[in-house]
């Protein structure tokens, strides 16, 4: 197996192949390699090797992205091992115009991603960039991790709803006022809740309709709230600040602080005037640590659509914004490695799958290496293959004599390295026991595995 470099986009190069050096023994085999080149033998694994799915669980935080694990190299995993993953987030701030205005959103972003070994203490790999797909995670104790993520936060449309289908849909975008501090997309789930008058209270809060007017403190008739990580690293919830843009329905008062009778979340699909409909609007009012703005920062917008005829939002109601999340400092994934297992019952009925290659074999098989020296024919070789872990294998002449004994792994099927359940071929190199040549002609073989069973079969060496 060789190398290749990455190439370079921008330039228009390709990936290209790193240089080879390799040194060929007289016999075929491999002697030295450069540091571009690894030599690799495929092997088949034991009859009753099983590999056990290994789940990484999502054990805290709300990520949407995914972190799934691949096996690399069986016999380096250590069995039983509980492993952890973590991240550290950070906020990208947003753009500032020759004034010194901030112009374009702040965006909450993975930073980095570590994994911790909680057995033993070891670190796998610490404040990484894996978790970007055009970078590999570092191959860790014969296992690697894949990491699918989300960039940004974004709405989820069809989990943005009120769980009343009757009900105006919600209508939900970032805050993005002109004239006003950008607001930002914040990664959160959030529940809106509907009670009678005066079940909640907004917050006063300054926004700019081209001149900056101040929407006041005012009983609503909701309140919200978020999700987030709490004691223990359990999921609850928490209330979440609002400005109540009140603009419809009976005796609204938009910039005054109305009374909890006439402060009602609501939609007018006729508005002011024939033709020109309006809703009221929640912004959510949240504290950023890090951002430009001091205070409370607007995130999101929370409108109800104007189509059709459905009713307003009323005592009892409850409705959901969903958004997409990147891997945060709050997430945590865990999972428990397992080694290759012995499986006596797959063993057993993988014991009609033991075949003798090549069959027949027509005086040179691959497995055989080239002979080194100038006379003479050489090693030859036939394999028996799909065996379990440990067996012992007869052959017999026709008439029934013995011809050679070979063992794989001496013992009984249990307690085995993972090296050896990698392994279910075993070669034969067409000599007897007294280590002559055997002649050409049809052979019988019987493989016996200790607490898996008995097979035989027959194979032919032909001139």
């Amino acid at each position: 197996v060789t190398s290749y470099d990455f190439g370079a986009v921008p330039a228009n190069i390709p990936p290209t192949e790193c240089s080879v050096s390799i040194t060929i023994g007289a016999d075929g085999t491999v002697q030295r390699t450069g540091p571009n080149v690894a030599v690799v033998t495929p092997s088949q694994n034991a009859a009753g090797y099983r590999q056990d799915s290994v789940v990484v669980e999502h054990t805290q935080g709300f990520a949407t992205g995914r972190v799934s694990y691949t096996v690399v190299d069986p016999t380096a995993l250590q069995d039983g091992h509980r492993y952890r993953v973590t991240f550290r987030d950070t906020l990208g701030l947003g753009a500032l115009s020759p004034q010194g205005r901030q112009i374009s959103q702040d965006t909450v972003r993975t930073r980095d991603v570590s994994l911790v070994d909680l057995t033993d203490g070891s670190v796998g790999f610490s404040r990484s960039l894996a978790w970007l797909p055009r970078l590999d995670a570092p191959i860790t104790d014969g296992f690697q991790l894949d990491f699918d993520p989300v960039f940004l936060a974004a709405l989820v449309p069809e989990q943005t709803r009120w769980a009343d289908p009757l009900q105006r849909p919600l209508d939900v975008v970032r805050f993005g006022r002109t004239n006003n501090f950008p607001g930002t997309r914040l990664p959160a789930d959030y529940r809106i809740v509907v009670g009678p008058p005066g079940f909640g209270t907004s917050t006063a809060f300054t926004i700019n309709f081209g001149v900056n007017l101040t929407i006041p403190s005012k009983p609503t008739n909701f309140r919200v709230f978020k999700t987030v990580v709490g004691a223990g690293g359990q999921p609850e919830e928490v209330p979440v600040e609002f400005a109540f843009l009140d603009v419809t329905g009976p005796g609204f008062d938009t910039y005054g602080p109305g009374t909890a009778e006439t402060n009602l979340f609501s939609a007018d699909p006729n508005g002011l005037a024939p033709g020109q409909p309006d809703t009221d609007v929640i912004f959510l009012l949240e504290d950023i640590p890090r951002d430009r703005l001091a205070g409370l920062t607007p995130t999101w917008e929370i409108r109800l659509d104007l189509a059709g005829t459905a009713r307003d939002p009323q005592v009892g109601d409850e409705g959901r914004v969903v958004t997409t999340k990147p891997f945060l400092s709050t997430d945590v994934y865990e999972f428990t490695v397992r080694g290759p297992q012995f499986d006596a019952d797959l063993a057993r009925n993988a014991l009609s799958s033991v075949r003798v290659v090549p069959n027949p074999y027509r005086g040179a098989s691959a497995f055989e290496v080239a002979n080194p020296f100038p006379t003479g024919r050489g090693e030859r070789q036939i394999r028996f293959i799909n065996l379990p872990p440990r067996a012992t294998v007869r052959i017999f002449t026709v008439s029934g004599r013995l011809v050679r004994t070979l063992e794989l792994n001496e013992g009984t099927n249990d307690g085995f390295t993972a090296g050896q359940l990698l392994n279910g071929s075993l070669p034969w190199d067409l000599l007897n026991e007294d280590r002559l040549e055997v002649a050409y002609g049809v052979y019988l073989y019987h493989v016996e595995a200790p607490n898996v069973g008995e097979t035989t079969g027959t194979f032919a060496l032909i001139k």
